[in-house]
């Protein structure tokens, strides 16, 4: 008996804190403007959300997020350590006893990540062998591995909070637009609907091959903060105002960051949790998403628009969205059975992108269509008699709307070596007893 309402006087402290910090973190997006919002506060108030986490979202936090920021932190703040090593020990540790519980249990789930790292060394043997296709590959290993353990703590656990984690990610997000701006010397916002300063202060670094933060960056962070939460089955009545809240916190900083796809997969994300509302509910939601989308569209369009105007007054496909289609579908049509192998795109005298920033034009490309046919194999061969939107995961999530959030990143931009947390997903969402909603 007191051991319970030991955990319920628990619960309800948290239940306070995360209820503080749904209001600290629009206090936070605007003060970037009025100039209140400092890195050491954005430190400190990260420091404590992660200190209020359970051991398992700390693990998962430190495993898959952790090891960007804390390596760019440590960086700025030249502390002689190397910040991402830092976060993957201090995620290793706390799970390390489960890791090994995981990897016995499921098997199957590494056997098939095996394969699917295979694919790609192999098409990396044949490969170019020059310094970014060696760290593709390192990446695509390590990280595989990595993603997986933490995704399997995410999947096979009951006691993980979806909004603790969207909290501590929209901070970091947060956070990243703060250095930016402090340490290296992004433009300030002439007011608080300027949606156009950080995106273009990250081209501009870039184009002067100096060191910048993507304007991808804190958005897409942000985006998987806002799938974890929303991805939760159960959707308490009592929390429906703060994840309003952060929702529009959410969408504003995304529209800071001036990131185009992570504004359109925010929509996207919305629209696919409603299939789960009944009926009626649904239909009328819908109508409201699209008009909010609507709205959200006509209102972009009048405040950030040089990005934005790249899609609405297209003169080509590859000038608007900045890729390279031509030269990819040329490798594709001279390469298509074996590809050019892994890295083998990036060509510094012919361009500036190191990979065709889509998934599947990657693996075409550099893997040919004998990888892309194995991998889809791979992929109905583990899911065989089984859907992954009819089931939810030990701590009652959906677990598609994680991986959509990261399908959709896949779909429009970073390497494989970031998106193998792809194939991660979808081997964590069936090797637990799933229950069927």
């Amino acid at each position: 008996m007191a051991q319970n309402y030991s955990y319920s006087s628990n619960e309800s402290i948290k239940q306070y804190f995360r209820n503080i910090f749904d209001i600290i973190l629009p206090i936070l997006a605007i003060g970037i403007y009025f100039g209140y919002t400092g890195l050491m506060i954005c430190v400190i108030l990260i420091i404590l959300k992660v200190l209020l986490l359970g051991s398992n979202e700390k693990a998962i936090f430190f495993l898959i997020f952790g090891t960007a920021y804390f390596g760019l932190l440590f960086t700025i703040l030249k502390i002689p350590i190397p910040g991402s090593i830092i976060s993957l020990l201090i995620g290793f540790i706390i799970v390390y006893k489960q890791m090994f519980i995981l990897i016995r249990r499921h098997k199957k789930s590494f056997r098939y990540l095996f394969l699917f790292i295979l694919i790609f060394f192999i098409s990396y043997l044949y490969g170019p062998k020059t310094e970014y296709s060696n760290m593709k590959m390192i990446s695509i290993i390590y990280y595989g591995f990595i993603s997986l353990i933490a995704l399997l703590v995410y999947s096979t656990n009951t006691s993980i909070s979806n909004r603790d984690l969207a909290q501590v990610l929209m901070l970091v997000g947060i956070s990243y637009i703060v250095i930016g701006i402090d340490f290296f010397s992004y433009s300030k916002p002439t007011n608080l609907f300027d949606f156009s300063y950080f995106r273009a202060s990250s081209i501009y670094l870039r184009n002067q091959d100096l060191f910048y933060i993507s304007y991808h960056l804190p958005a897409i962070t942000i985006l998987y903060g806002f799938s974890f939460w929303f991805s939760s089955v159960d959707l308490k009545k009592k929390e429906i105002f703060y994840l309003i809240l952060f929702s529009i916190t959410a969408f504003y900083v995304i529209l800071i960051s001036g990131t185009r796809q992570s504004l359109f997969c925010f929509f996207i994300l919305i629209l696919f949790r409603l299939l789960y509302l009944n009926k009626k509910k649904r239909i009328l939601n819908y109508f409201i998403v699209i008009a909010i989308f609507g709205l959200s569209f006509l209102f972009v369009s009048n405040n950030v628009t040089d990005s934005l105007n790249n899609v609405v007054e297209i003169e080509s496909i590859e000038v608007a969205l900045n890729r390279d289609f031509i030269r990819t579908f040329d490798m594709i049509d001279n390469n298509l059975f074996f590809g050019v192998g892994l890295g083998g795109f990036y060509d510094e005298s012919v361009s500036k992108h190191k990979y065709p920033h889509n998934i599947i034009l990657e693996i075409l490309c550099e893997g040919g269509l004998i990888a892309l046919i194995i991998c889809l194999f791979l992929i109905w061969h583990y899911f065989r008699n089984k859907k992954l939107i009819k089931y939810k995961t030990q701590n009652n999530s959906f677990l598609y709307l994680i991986f959509l959030a990261f399908l959709l990143r896949a779909f429009v931009s970073e390497d494989l070596g970031s998106n193998i947390i792809m194939f991660s997903i979808l081997l964590a969402a069936v090797t637990v007893n799933y229950k069927k909603i």
